[in-house]
């Protein structure tokens, strides 16, 4: 039996979520999903699961304003739409706490409906703004790494951690540790940095999509918040329009948490061919032949193992990469790096390879050609973007094909070109495996040609 109190904060919580229903029809399947259990001693929180509140919390939040209740249940329910609550464990847990908190409110503010206006609201709204003008899309992870790259402007932001604090995310780290997150780190973490929960990893574009990324095991409570989270996306993709300009930008950063994330190492290896490897092959060595020698002859086996076997790795291969104005040459590095770091791997290339990595906008701008993976270093180190024109991607193609024809490439597998997708397609398919690799969401709203792959790239590749 409730007593008084209890009834009173489980009425305010109910009605808090009626109001929201009213105004968020949409967002139904996610206020759903959370029971609501009262805990005695807590404040607000939730794994994903379930909603837990404190009486006394509820009590003395609605007291301070009716509406700071509202925008709170609101705030912990879009915390599980945009799943921050399945974390890795390697995460600095101060930024993504606070990255998390900011991403929520950035989303509230933009729903602009007058039931979750708050003290907390009004507050915060030049403080996102800032944001705005630092991170491309305004989701807690583009913000985490933010924060991890700019050491002055995390601090600036930390300020705002208390006023920010509608939940209490402690859970998550919990979760973290019984689903077993690893951090996979090797920089060491001293006592103080444990007891902070900052550790010492280094603030790497790869690194930081391992972070965040590493998600928390498989757990029944993430799968059904990924499944909740598609399900109202393409609700929003039917009916944003007519919701008004704030819903789009929820929904961008809704089908970002969403996206596909895409294993790059797998995508490239779609381009490698069959071809000797110097090893040794036990796949092909006959064992009963080989003790028949020795039981035979003494020490005198009649089949040696083969010393190579065949193996699917990258041979040839042409990267091309759209130096337009609109494309950054910072992320044009970032891109070669990676696809550097991938075919640096034993398993990914033979040691005599013919990599071409063109420079194209509207017309070529430089052809380097690579044979050996210390050739690839050297041009990284060395690598400067040119053009800056317009974009074309027809003369590459010209260009890789003359290139056959001089039999400069004998089993060209694929071309990948790194672009923002504005450019001018060629009107019929190649002779080899093209694939395009867009900035962002580039190839939304493009007329992309059947015959061409199509990959996202992005900060978190």
């Amino acid at each position: 039996m409730m007593n008084e109190k209890e009834k009173l904060a489980l009425d305010i919580l109910e009605a808090s979520r009626d109001r929201l229903l009213l105004q968020l029809t949409f967002l139904a399947p996610a206020i759903f999903r959370l029971p609501l259990v009262s805990d005695p001693e807590g404040t607000l929180f939730t794994d994903g699961s379930q909603l837990n509140y404190g009486v006394m919390h509820v009590l003395k939040t609605c007291k301070l304003q009716k509406e700071l209740m509202i925008h709170d249940y609101l705030h912990t329910v879009l915390h599980c739409l945009f799943r921050h609550p399945f974390i890795g464990k390697a995460v600095v847990r101060e930024y993504w706490d606070l990255s998390c908190d900011l991403a929520v409110e950035n989303a509230l503010q933009e729903l602009d409906i007058s039931c979750v206006e708050s003290f907390r609201t009004l507050q915060l709204r030049e403080v996102l703004e800032k944001i705005r003008g630092k991170v491309s899309l305004m989701s807690a992870e583009h913000i985490y790494q933010y924060m991890k790259n700019d050491a002055e402007a995390s601090e600036n932001l930390l300020r705002y951690s208390a006023l920010l604090k509608a939940d209490d995310h402690s859970c998550w780290y919990v979760l973290s540790e019984k689903t077993g997150g690893r951090n996979k780190s090797s920089g060491k973490t001293d006592d103080k940095d444990k007891a902070s929960g900052k550790e010492n990893l280094p603030d790497s574009r790869e690194n930081i999509k391992e972070q965040i990324f590493a998600l928390a095991g498989s757990g029944k409570a993430r799968k059904q918040w990924l499944d909740i989270s598609s399900f109202v996306q393409s609700d929003m993709e039917t009916f944003s329009k007519s919701r008004g300009k704030g819903y789009g930008k929820l929904l961008k950063v809704l089908a970002f948490t969403n996206r596909e994330r895409c294993d790059y190492a797998a995508f490239l290896k779609r381009f490698s061919v069959y071809g000797e490897v110097n090893r040794l092959s036990h796949n092909e060595f006959d064992y009963i032949y080989y003790t028949f020698g020795l039981n035979r002859y003494g020490n005198m086996p009649l089949v040696e193992p083969l010393e190579y076997s065949e193996s699917k790795r990258i041979r040839e291969f042409v990267i091309a990469i759209d130096t337009s104005a609109s494309v950054d040459g910072k992320l044009i590095r970032k891109f070669i790096k990676k696809t550097w770091e991938l075919l640096k791997s034993e398993e990914s290339y033979f040691r005599k390879v013919n990599i071409h990595i063109i420079q194209c906008d509207k017309e070529i701008q430089e052809d380097h050609k690579i044979t050996g993976l210390k050739e690839l270093d050297d041009f990284l180190a060395s690598f400067q973007a040119r053009g800056f024109g317009g974009t074309d991607f027809r003369p590459v193609f010209d260009y890789v094909d003359r290139l056959i024809e001089e039999k400069e490439f004998q089993r060209l597998k694929g071309l990948i070109y790194f672009t923002d997708g504005d450019g001018i397609f060629p009107p019929r398919k190649p002779a080899y495996d093209t694939a395009f690799v867009f900035l962002d969401n580039g190839y939304a709203g493009r007329d992309i040609p059947i015959w061409a792959a199509c990959i996202r790239w992005d900060e978190y590749t």
